[in-house]
Order: structure tokens, then sequence, then C-alpha cells
């Protein structure tokens, strides 16, 4: 989990799923827009009144982000290599 405030969601989710890999971020194939928008994942999460939880498949992880609890990634019996582009959008407790 990653949940500093310093850095933009976007980019804790590229460490964290390169951390997850044993890569450095910059060799993470496909690039994180192909999954997600990486602009729009920073203007949800850290929005003023943002209480929602981003989740989508990148890297072949489930990726879960929250202004609250920052980065989470499961790889759900992820295939190495596999990507995804499932999204959804939710406040917590829905």
């Amino acid at each position: 989990m990653t949940d500093s405030v310093d850095i933009d969601p976007s980019i804790a989710v590229v460490e964290t799923v390169a951390a997850h890999e044993g890569v450095r971020p910059a060799n993470l194939d496909p690039p994180l827009w192909e999954s997600i928008d990486p602009t729009a994942l920073d203007r949800l999460v850290r929005g003023e009144r943002s209480s929602c939880a981003v989740q989508f498949r990148y890297h072949g992880y489930d990726v879960c982000v929250t202004k609250e609890d920052g980065v989470t990634v499961d790889d759900g019996g992820a295939i190495p290599g596999e990507s995804g582009s499932e999204l959804s959008a939710t406040k917590p407790g829905e």
C-alpha cells in the first residue's frame, strides 16, 4: 500500500505495481495510460471532497486507489504481464 500525499495517485500506482513486479517503474509495459487515464485518476482521488474508491486492473493486478488508504494491489491469481482495463469508481460503503 502506498499512501503518500506527496505523490500523485497515478505515480503511486505505477511505483506500487513495479515494486510487486520487481522492476523499475519505467520498465512496466503496458504503460498505465493504456488501462486508465492517469490525470482523471489523480483528479478523482485528490478532489477536495473525494471519498471515492477507484478500482481497475493494471498489469494483471486488481488496483484500488482511495484518498484515505492510498494504493492497494492484489494479484488475484494474475498472470504476469497480463493487463486489463476494467474500471469502477464507488463511494466507500456502497
